[in-house]
């Protein structure tokens, strides 16, 4: 009996320290549970925000693109030996031919590294390529390099030696370089890029367009590498209408109801933004009319300042460019002139403007870096510190650039963020009803 008595107490203990050790995990579970509850909760909204910027960050494809283009150094001066070997009768031709193996063999190289699987992927990732050559003759120009495209320079496209050649590839090298990679950018991530699209296509277009016609005005023969910018002549047709026609057209607000919009300071830009349209009407008419060889000494006073607009050697470059912004461009201006002061503004303005900013970000930095090139004559080169030269031509180039700011955040951006504001609102639950209940 008193072993009996012993174990019963023994199990009367376990009972005890069983129902203790259970209440006791009991109250820890609810402490969780009551921690997990009081927790604040992410929001719909920032937890898909999170999402976007996590795919939105994909930069793979424009670090390749950086790649392939440096690659263009140890590739050029290697061709460029090979070219110094070869008979000069053939050099010409054989230089043709390497450019359309490199046009073709750049985008089969890349096809199994990229995650581009579009045309137009492809095209622009090859650009890259081009643009880093562009650079190349731009240092080779200066004498800052020396080796790399020697012979291309001199049998195969010898109008790229001059200011203008130097300007332009300088401008693709660059300008046109960042833009390639931005396209990259937004077609790897699947972000609409109808809007770069058209600058682009814009700027490449006026760009060919002087260069092909000078080369074709000018002392220098057409060689069969004249033929190797076919490509650039064409694409931004084959790619820029589609962009007109098939892509999605922005969000638009015709009214423009952004804040500051109706404040003091939009006003002011809005008159700013009409007076610089006034200017450069003005601006463009007077180089038309210089280029076409005025007597009118209220026109021959501009020229005094940008000599470069009458240089024809090798080929009247400068004058086929002013030629465009006369019957491109300013018609184009006098459009948006016209709307600068409206309240309301038609979708197509977004297109016009677009073109504008476009053609002017490569016409201007070619005329002002061929204006100022060191190796014009001195009585063509401008002073670099030619006050009313750089007023002339940084108000062509800003102007429509400004308009494009002023239309993006009034009439694009807004509307845009206005809808993101209601899906929230729609997904994210009403905390004061909920409070109620």
């Amino acid at each position: 009996m008193g072993e009996g008595g012993g174990s019963g107490s023994k199990l009367s203990t376990k009972g005890s320290k069983n129902g203790a050790s259970t209440s006791s995990s009991s109250l820890n579970e609810s402490s969780r549970n009551l921690q997990e509850a009081l927790k604040p909760q992410p929001q719909p909204a920032e937890v898909d925000k999170a999402d976007e910027t996590r795919v939105s960050k994909d930069f793979s494809d424009v670090k390749l693109s950086i790649l392939v283009s440096l690659s263009a150094f140890p590739l050029l001066y290697l061709v460029n030996y090979m070219f110094e070997q070869l008979n000069p009768e053939f050099t010409i031709l054989a230089m043709a031919i390497t450019g359309v193996i490199m046009l073709l063999t750049v985008p089969m190289a890349i096809t199994k590294f990229i995650k581009l699987k579009t045309w137009a992927g492809y095209t622009f990732i090859l650009f890259t390529f081009t643009s880093m050559i562009d650079l190349i003759i731009t240092l080779e120009y200066h004498g800052y390099i020396k080796g790399f495209m020697t012979v291309y320079l001199a049998k195969g496209e010898p109008y790229l030696q001059s200011p203008w050649g130097n300007a332009i590839c300088a401008h693709d090298g660059t300008g046109f370089y960042l833009l390639y990679l931005f396209l990259v950018y937004q077609i790897s991530n699947g972000k609409s890029w109808r809007s770069t699209g058209i600058y682009w296509a814009s700027a490449l277009v006026n760009s060919m367009t002087v260069l092909l016609f000078g080369v074709a005005c000018g002392r220098h023969n057409l060689t069969f590498c004249t033929f190797l910018n076919g490509p650039w002549a064409v694409v931004p047709f084959v790619f820029g209408i589609p962009l007109f026609t098939k892509e999605k057209r922005p969000s638009w607000n015709e009214d423009g109801s952004a804040p500051g919009s109706k404040s003091s300071f939009g006003k002011v830009l809005d008159s700013v933004t009409a007076l610089g349209y006034l200017l450069s009407i003005w601006i463009i008419f007077t180089k038309a009319t210089i280029v076409m060889n005025t007597q009118f000494a209220v026109f021959l006073q501009y020229w005094d300042h940008e000599r470069i607009l009458t240089y024809d050697d090798p080929a009247p470059f400068v004058r086929i460019q002013s030629l465009m912004f006369l019957f491109f461009i300013l018609p184009m201006q006098v459009v948006s002139l016209v709307y600068t002061l409206q309240k309301k503004k038609p979708k197509f303005l977004w297109e016009i403007t677009l073109a504008q900013a476009g053609v002017m970000f490569h016409a201007q930095f070619s005329v002002i870096v061929t204006a100022l090139d060191p190796k014009l004559e001195k009585d063509v080169i401008t002073d670099l510190t030619d006050v009313q030269f750089w007023i002339y031509n940084l108000i062509l180039l800003i102007i429509p650039h400004l308009q494009l700011w002023l239309l993006y955040k009034r009439h694009v951006v807004q509307e845009v963020e206005g809808k993101m504001v209601k899906a929230v609102k729609e997904r994210v639950p009403d905390t004061d009803s909920k409070k109620k209940m």
